[in-house]
């Protein structure tokens, strides 16, 4: 999930877009379902050929765990689950890694042709991103699959598959991020069971739409002092007065006010806080699903106000901050520039047309739904060179910088290099 429009940074526009371009994002991905500011070179992104990479797809990921471990998945449709069944206790944290300055990557997704390309592409960059310098402090990633059948990608992304809390998002559901925190916890459960499933203090947990420019970093896990990191989603406001009564059965007898203005992704947390945080997060969004007002209400973002209300219920404090000072990530094209960010988002569209109307280029991830792209996908259409006197104007009318076009330029030859170094992927 994104900002809710290239142009949220102006509140009043903000709230225009919120229907039509949150249920676009969603449907694109139903439909898929259905049918089947220092910007860094690209030679530091580790463009250049790399001596492993077919070994590593033809073998698995070369410093990553692959985790055979799967939840019996049922071929019941069945309602979403008002309780957790979750059996955490904080006191599970002394089972994982709690010191030091290493992270593992947590990547969930409901599989499916459209999630798997951009996870193909997503996966390929963060192994670009382990050769730069800090890289290494990346040890492990694992995708969270919540899907009954398995898929292709089993074999190349280090995966847990769950048992999905709703058998039928295989093929479509109404809102499949409720899916999300369930398959959280069951992945937190195996691990209870199989320790070495986590193999660092702090877990960062990503969506599939994001490139990785250069690695995020973390503190020492064991300095306190140090706030764990999410981004800030200045659509989600918990004191919204419209929805108060929702957030007050949500939340009861607490402030509104301390709940950040924030989502489960990208967030970099340590084992402890997603420990404590879980079992909350999974039972509110159930709880979300149960009222018609609080789904009206809060809307496509419901299950990110779940994770505030439950970081805000265990008092984890966060440091949310927006491009360009956000060391995690960007969505361009809101975002002109990299700033301090390890990440882009491309959750938006980017139209550019010129000054005749004439469009010049276009990215729009939710046209990228047929197999043929998460099977044997082709290099996507480069962003022309800038041209000062064109007019270049996005979708929305802003104005294309050149910035801008150099940012988006980046985020396309990084995607372009992630696909030259995919192999193509069996039948399934």
């Amino acid at each position: 999930m994104g900002r809710i429009s290239p142009s949220s940074r102006h509140p009043g526009r903000a709230s225009k877009f919120l229907i039509v371009l949150l249920g676009g994002f969603f449907l694109g991905a139903f439909a898929e379902w259905m049918l089947m500011d220092t910007f860094h070179s690209f030679k530091q992104i580790g463009m250049d050929n790399d001596d492993d990479d077919q070994e590593r797809q033809q073998e698995g990921a070369k410093g990553d765990i692959l985790y055979p471990i799967d939840a019996q998945t049922t071929s019941n449709a069945g309602a979403i689950e008002k309780s957790s069944a979750s059996t955490l206790t904080k006191a599970d944290a002394a089972l994982f890694p709690s010191t030091g300055d290493t992270i593992h990557v947590l990547l969930t997704s409901g599989g499916g042709s459209y999630q798997n390309f951009q996870s193909r592409m997503m996966y390929s960059t963060y192994h670009m991103v382990r050769k730069l310098p800090e890289g290494q402090k990346l040890i492990a990633f694992t995708r969270i699959l919540h899907r009954v059948k398995t898929d292709a990608l089993m074999e190349e992304i280090p995966t847990f598959h769950a048992k999905p809390l709703q058998p039928e998002c295989d093929v479509w559901c109404a809102f499949p991020p409720a899916l999300r925190p369930d398959a959280v916890r069951q992945f937190f459960d195996a691990a209870k069971k199989t320790p070495s499933m986590i193999q660092a203090p702090w877990l960062f947990m990503t969506e599939c739409d994001y490139v990785w420019i250069k690695p995020v970093t973390a503190p020492r896990a064991e300095d306190m002092a140090a706030k764990s990191i999410a981004f800030l989603f200045t659509y989600i406001v918990a004191t919204n007065p419209e929805f108060a009564d929702v957030i007050e059965r949500l939340h009861p007898g607490r402030p509104s006010s301390e709940i950040p203005a924030t989502g489960p992704a990208p967030a970099l947390m340590r084992v402890h806080e997603w420990l404590s945080i879980t079992p909350h997060w999974e039972r509110i969004t159930a709880d979300m699903e149960e009222y018609e007002d609080a789904k009206e209400k809060l809307g496509w973002v419901r299950e990110m106000y779940a994770f505030s209300i439950a970081c805000a219920l265990e008092n984890v404090t966060l440091d949310l901050q927006l491009p360009p000072n956000s060391p995690l990530m960007i969505q361009p094209p809101a975002d002109h520039g990299m700033g301090d960010a390890a990440i882009m988002h491309y959750t938006w569209s980017s139209i550019i047309s010129d000054k005749d109307g004439k469009e010049v280029w276009r990215f729009e991830k939710r046209e990228y739904t047929d197999d043929k792209w998460e099977k044997n996908p082709e290099e996507l259409p480069e962003v022309p060179l800038y041209d000062a006197d064109a007019g270049w104007k996005l979708q929305d009318g802003v104005v294309v910088t050149s910035n801008l076009r150099d940012t988006l330029s980046m985020m396309i030859k990084t995607m372009n290099e992630a696909i030259k170094k995919l192999q193509p992927l069996a039948s399934t």
